[in-house]
Order: C-alpha cells, then sequence, then structure tokens
C-alpha cells in the first residue's frame, strides 16, 4: 500500500505541473524544479521518507489531505479517496 501511494504521488506532482511523470528514484533530483507542491519540499521528503522506510499510515494522511488540498486548489474539486471509506477515520483524526 505505501508503494502505490509513493507512486500515486509521483504521479499526481508530475501531471499537476504538466510534465510526464519519469521514474519514482528520479523524484528527488527534480522535485525542487516543480512549481506546484502540496507543501515545502523539506517537509514533503520527511514524509515520504517516512513512508518508504515505515510504511507510516500517518505520513500517508497528512500527504493526501495536502495534494487534495492542492488539487482543490488548481480546480480540480471532485478529488476523493478511494480507499473505500477505511482511511476516513484516521484522515478525521490526522485532521484534529
Amino acid at each position: 500500500m505505501a508503494c502505490i501511494s509513493m507512486n500515486t504521488l509521483n504521479i499526481i506532482l508530475y501531471q499537476v505541473n504538466g510534465l510526464l511523470h519519469t521514474y519514482l528514484t528520479r523524484l528527488p533530483k527534480t522535485i525542487h524544479k516543480l512549481k506546484n507542491l502540496p507543501m515545502p519540499v523539506n517537509e514533503l521528503f520527511d514524509y515520504m521518507t517516512n513512508i518508504a522506510v515505515n510504511a507510516d499510515a500517518h505520513s500517508q494522511i497528512q500527504i493526501y489531505i495536502s495534494v487534495k488540498s492542492m488539487m482543490n486548489k488548481l480546480g480540480y474539486v471532485q478529488v476523493y479517496e478511494a480507499w473505500e471509506g477505511k482511511l476516513d477515520k484516521e484522515i478525521e483524526l490526522a485532521k484534529k
């Protein structure tokens, strides 16, 4: 699940910046060039590291909330999580 989360984030970041996504391993080298990011680069790297190393659910939730907010600001208003409601409770807890 964490690997899917990371790959999806990679695809979203490149697409909202008008670029074709590249391999996830290239993201650290190019992320500083991307204009639209869900949070400051250093904070995003911290969350991504937590996901990659620990499959940290809290980091995934924080990125999801931030990406959803970024997408809404860019005009994508119908962004939703498709984890069959399994994360609804956790997302609400993370917001508090």
